[in-house]
């Protein structure tokens, strides 16, 4: 209404600047975009004019590059997104923050594209530049980047104290869109640190606030982790309803690289309940898709679960991994590596290629800093399931493989029970 109403370029700059926003808040990035483009257009009205002010039109014009990129990053359009974060630079000033902001956009893209030392990079200047602005809503930001940056190096004590920060900054000064943008991350950290039963919680909890505030990217990214988590724990009721709502909202949003990951998620919620053909579909599905979402970011994790899932012959399997691990050598998100890891570790036990499961077990323990905790299990649980299969009748072994068994239910990893009572009984 504010539009069909507003007679002058400048207001007409401020409503499609707050319509680009609040597009961008409920994940609509084609929306968002336009919005920002138009909101750049009213200002060329003011170029010349008696009345305008360089400055001010040069720190207006900053503003809605900045919207133009994180509208672009919505839509996974990283180069877009770098283009316009580029534009918005050259107009920064003395701006302090939106400086802050565009070292954080930055970061937050980089993250996509696996570049460990430039998101690292952009998130602490995102964090200097917060605190010389005073802005403690900007600091809370950072804080979040930064726990983005030691996720992607695989660093899950340092992302979970940034997190933590991020969340408890949150809290105080009431920011629930930053808060629930940043929870579901901390939920992954918890999962990966072998607190699974707190995993799930964080991420319902964030799920909930997130359809409260309207974050769709932000709910899918909580459900992703509580049906991950579900797995993990052997519980297949959560986790169906989990990944039915991100199928929902990833076909919302449109992101190529959350549909591959529903599609792979189901794929495994469909191969723990015994339908190996509607796996393979969805890995075979995903596969084709990958190909249209940046590889750092999900390719190696998407070509492991083909190798692990999908209909193909042992050539075809050979080359799945071989490409994943070319992927996993250029650099990308530690997820690919950990995920990727366990899948190649289950295709080689279903091969009977023991010596195969033991290097990639070994891969899983030194590709983070410090081996996880769930890397630890699934290597336990490896070593035990190649001894057995080794040696099918040896006491020794069977006496590993039930030792196994019970730090694996004892620790709650019940989806992996089923494999190891098979090896056993």
């Amino acid at each position: 209404r504010g539009l069909q109403l507003a007679a002058s370029a400048p207001l007409r700059h401020e409503l499609l600047v707050l319509c680009g926003r609040a597009h961008g808040d409920r994940g609509a990035a084609s929306a968002s975009i336009e919005s920002y483009r138009a909101a750049l257009d009213a200002l060329d009205a003011l170029d010349g004019s008696d009345d305008s002010d360089a400055a001010d039109v040069d720190a207006q014009r900053c503003r809605a590059w900045l919207g133009m990129a994180a509208g672009k990053r919505l839509a996974d359009d990283y180069d877009g997104a770098l283009a316009a974060l580029q534009q918005a630079e050259g107009r920064l000033g003395s701006l302090q923050r939106e400086r802050a902001e565009l070292h954080h956009l930055r970061g937050n893209i980089l993250f996509p594209l696996g570049d460990l030392d430039g998101c690292q990079r952009e998130h602490s200047l995102s964090l200097e530049h917060a605190e010389r602005a005073g802005a403690e809503d900007l600091a809370a930001v950072a804080e979040g980047g930064l726990g983005d940056a030691c996720y992607l190096r695989g660093d899950m004590l340092a992302a979970q104290a940034h997190f933590s920060r991020c969340v408890e900054l949150c809290r105080a000064q009431r920011l629930h869109r930053v808060e629930v943008a940043n929870w579901p991350m901390l939920a992954w950290t918890r999962a990966y640190l072998g607190h699974l039963a707190a995993a799930v919680d964080d991420g319902e909890a964030a799920a909930e606030l997130a359809r409260q505030t309207s974050h769709q990217r932000a709910e899918l990214i909580a459900q992703h982790v509580v049906g991950w988590t579900a797995l993990e724990l052997g519980d297949l009721p959560l986790a169906r309803r989990a990944m039915a709502r991100v199928d929902q909202l990833s076909s919302a949003l449109r992101s190529h690289r959350f549909i591959v990951h529903s599609m792979v998620f189901s794929a495994y919620l469909a191969d723990a309940e015994g339908d190996s053909e509607l796996a393979a579909e969805l890995v075979e599905r995903a596969a084709r898709t990958r190909r249209e979402a940046d590889a750092s970011y999900n390719g190696a994790f998407c070509l492991g679960a083909l190798a692990r899932l999908g209909r193909v012959d042992d050539d075809a399997r050979d080359a799945a991994l071989a490409e994943a691990e070319a992927l996993l050598r250029r650099g990308c998100a530690v997820h690919n590596h950990l995920w990727f890891y366990r899948d190649a570790i289950e295709t080689a036990l279903a091969r009977r290629q023991w010596q195969h499961a033991e290097r990639f077990v070994e891969a899983l323990l030194t590709c983070t800093p410090v081996p996880l905790p769930w890397s630890e299990h699934v290597a336990d649980y490896a070593r035990a399931l190649c001894a057995a299969g080794r040696v099918p009748q040896d006491a020794q072994a069977i006496e590993a493989l039930r030792a196994a068994r019970a730090r694996t239910a004892q620790r709650g990893y019940h989806g992996y029970l089923p494999k190891l009572d098979r090896a056993l009984y």
